[in-house]
């Protein structure tokens, strides 16, 4: 199971026990006085909105993540960009192929860049993290340079990338 499963299953037992509570309460209302009944039913009808809203949330992500799981990774090396935590980011190969001799530069030289190692591999699912910092007018483009063939030193590839927001 993945995690979208996990979240799926917490989600649906959530909305499992807020039924229940519902239905719970809607009963005890019935013994207790006309005023504070109408009061906790009403209380039950706000939990049994919630739990529906709950479920139709479940379904539309489950819905997003049979997309995606449809759509799956692209042929090649595609590169993906994504904050991690302060001034820390992530780049991930997101494709379905090795890339080789895998390097980052900033385009703007005026942007504050600890500029990682060269990896002379980057498998599918690998990631490299890196630290960059937003700053006045310095543009924020990453150029990510690749090789396709690590025996072919005319593969060079290059892409570029806007960092994400914070």
């Amino acid at each position: 199971m993945d995690i979208s499963d996990w979240t799926a299953l917490g989600s649906f037992i959530v909305a499992g026990l807020a039924l229940y509570r519902s239905w719970h309460v809607g009963r005890q209302a019935d013994l207790l006085a006309p005023g504070v009944a109408q009061a906790q039913k009403d209380a039950a009808k706000a939990l049994t909105r919630s739990a529906d809203a709950e479920e139709a949330s479940v379904t539309a992500l489950r819905d997003v993540h049979d997309a995606v799981r449809r759509l799956g990774p692209k042929e090649g090396v595609e590169w993906f960009l994504r904050h991690h935590n302060k001034d820390l980011y992530v780049l991930l190969n997101a494709g379905t192929t090795v890339a080789y001799d895998v390097s980052l530069t900033a385009v703007d030289p005026e942007m504050v860049f600890r500029k990682p190692e060269v990896r002379a591999q980057l498998h599918p699912g690998e990631e490299i993290k890196f630290g960059a910092l937003r700053h006045g007018g310095a543009e924020s483009t990453l150029q990510i340079t690749w090789r396709t063939d690590a025996s072919d030193p005319n593969s060079e590839a290059t892409t570029q990338r806007e960092l994400p927001p914070k």
